[in-house]
């Protein structure tokens, strides 16, 4: 891979749940930004099915980016992609975590569309 900052152009934010007590004594779900991070996009999959009678469509993304001990499967990323131009953003389900090469200086983000 070529290294660069120019690769790195995609934003992310990465959330992590929070829950919180409410009035009746359950908890409630809230989704906080650990941090904005930038990243080179690599789409890996685009898929469409058929299941009960609809058409439901997967799309699989991985980003490349700086490594951070705290970016975990359990959390979701804010993508607004760069191009084509208006974009509306995504919530993306990071489904693994993969360092690259010994993990010390970029780690991979397998993500995919929330449903």
């Amino acid at each position: 891979m070529i290294d660069g900052i120019g690769r790195l152009r995609e934003r992310l934010d990465v959330q992590q749940v929070a829950l919180t007590a409410d009035a009746m004594g359950g908890r409630t779900e809230a989704w906080t930004t650990l941090a904005s991070v930038s990243a080179e996009l690599v789409p890996i999959r685009t898929s469409e099915r058929l299941q009960a009678s609809a058409v439901q469509a997967q799309t699989d993304y991985r980003f490349r980016g700086r490594a951070r001990a705290d970016v975990t499967p359990l959390m979701r990323v804010l993508w607004t992609p760069t191009w084509p131009a208006a974009t509306p953003r995504k919530t993306l389900q990071i489904h693994g975590v993969i360092p690259e090469g010994d993990g010390r200086e970029y780690q991979w983000l397998e993500c995919g569309v929330l449903q």
